[in-house]
């Protein structure tokens, strides 16, 4: 638990960019495959 509490936020940031991004992107593609 130590290890984990100290690093959780540059990881989980960097998960949650990363979903964000992804989630941006398929958004994107659904909103171009309707259209």
């Amino acid at each position: 638990d130590a290890i984990e509490s100290d690093e959780p936020d540059e990881k989980g940031g960097a998960v949650e960019a990363a979903l964000r991004d992804s989630g941006s992107r398929q958004q994107s593609r659904l909103a171009d495959s309707l259209v």
